[in-house]
């Protein structure tokens, strides 16, 4: 892993306008996903982006591949500022960052071979007639069904499926489609968003390990977003926790493992099972209070304060920013 940053983000931003439901559709608010977030990811390094349901952490990556237009704030991407990019500018850097979806069902077109939707990439660049060795016309047409098979089989799937269609493969088989997919053009950055939340438990090992094993092979970066802690702990080098919009917690992976800084982050790390009677029963479990409040509302001050058992006056009245606890940066007042 390299110290040389792949991807820059500065303040970023994310808001969705809230419209009344008269036919005018008047503006009466604006629902916040992401509230301000910065972090640097370094070239070959896996990030990984946790949080519960509706923090903004898969709106964070959509916004940072230009899927969704930012708000404010500022994305870099080796060295290169793109957030104003239009489509069109965006269009070559789309062969260097690259995104997996989360549900495998919904992202690959059922009407569409497999070979055509992993192979649809080279069409969008107008690569479709150009083979590997630079040969055209026919000839670069069966390279190209070549470079094709053996990302399939790179992924773990049979070539000779190559013109079988979406519904003929199994959840765990759909979601390796998806993955050569999105390696198809040797992009550098890839988001992996909730790539095994919709996977069966004896599948989700298999796929972590596969692009744990791509990551090394094809020189890749990873902004991996999920919800399960075990699956992260896994696969990253360092972990950013969210909550409602903003990051309150960022470090390497065993430092915030073993020594969380923020009460939100304990609380989430709480939640992991153990697999021993023992210990299980001997741990501190925190269990949180009330509900996540809306994003179209965020509390002032401290996001977390209304369900913090630490929160003092000054939480309520000023924000905290990250600053740095041990190996950690943290977003909180009082910090343990």
């Amino acid at each position: 892993m390299s110290e040389e940053p792949i991807l820059e983000v500065s303040n970023l931003q994310k808001f969705f306008p809230i419209t009344s439901n008269s036919i005018f559709a008047r503006v009466k608010g604006e629902n916040k996903a992401v509230n301000g977030i910065s972090f640097t990811l370094r070239r070959g390094e896996t990030l990984g982006l946790v949080g519960e349901s509706g923090c903004g952490k898969s709106t964070a990556g959509r916004t940072i591949l230009k899927l969704y237009e930012p708000t404010s704030g500022a994305i870099r991407f080796n060295g290169e500022e793109i957030t104003n990019y239009s489509t069109r500018k965006m269009k070559p850097l789309r062969t260097k960052m690259q995104i997996i979806f989360q549900d495998p069902y919904s992202s690959l077109n059922p009407r569409h071979s497999v070979g055509e939707i992993i192979g649809a990439a080279f069409t969008i660049h107008g690569l479709a007639s150009i083979g590997g060795d630079g040969a055209t016309g026919s000839s670069g047409r069966s390279a190209t069904k070549r470079l094709v098979q053996d990302l399939m089989e790179r992924v773990g799937l049979n070539p000779e499926h190559y013109n079988r269609y979406p519904h003929e493969f199994s959840g765990g088989q759909r979601q390796r489609i998806g993955i050569a997919r999105a390696l198809a053009l040797k992009p550098e950055f890839i988001v992996c968003d909730e790539p095994v939340s919709a996977l069966d438990v004896s599948i989700q090992a298999q796929v972590v390990n596969l692009l744990d094993d791509l990551k090394d092979d094809f020189g890749l970066s990873y902004l991996f977003i999920a919800h399960d802690l075990s699956v992260v702990q896994h696969i990253s080098d360092r972990v950013a926790v969210m909550y409602l919009g903003k990051i309150v917690e960022l470090a390497p992976t065993e430092e915030i493992y073993q020594r969380p800084h923020h009460p939100y982050t304990k609380a989430l790390l709480s939640a992991i099972p153990i697999p021993d009677p023992v210990l299980e029963s001997s741990r501190e479990q925190i269990v949180l209070s009330g509900d996540l409040p809306s994003p179209a509302n965020p509390p002032t001050g401290c996001v977390f304060n209304t369900r913090c058992w630490k929160a003092q006056p000054r939480c309520f009245s000023e924000e905290p920013v990250l600053q740095v606890v041990d190996k950690s940066e943290v977003a909180c007042h009082y910090p343990e």
